[in-house]
């Protein structure tokens, strides 16, 4: 596979994860209850754009030593179940998988 081939299979395994987590973000959305609806989609709004700029920069996507307790009131904390938790899990292996 050429150079240029190979850049755009990136990019359209780029544009798959995303609408993949746009889709899976709106599902999960569904679930909030209302009374914090609008936060959890801020919540959500925030995870989609940090994602999409996880995968557009190049080179070591995660500075381990710069990672921090997420705010109490996030919704890390006020999640029920840790399909948050399983959602990074599988975009970061789907990132290595793919060597973006």
């Amino acid at each position: 596979m050429s150079q240029d081939g190979a850049s755009q299979f990136q990019e359209v395994i780029r544009q798959e994860l995303e609408f993949s987590v746009k889709k899976e973000l709106e599902k999960i959305l569904t679930t909030a209850p209302s009374h914090e609806f609008e936060h959890t989609k801020k919540d959500l709004d925030g995870f989609r754009k940090l994602f999409h700029r996880f995968l557009q920069e190049k080179g070591p996507s995660v500075d381990w030593g710069k990672i921090q307790r997420p705010p109490e009131d996030s919704i890390f904390f006020r999640a029920a179940n840790s399909w948050f938790s399983s959602i990074i899990c599988l975009l970061v292996s789907s990132k290595k998988n793919y060597y973006l």
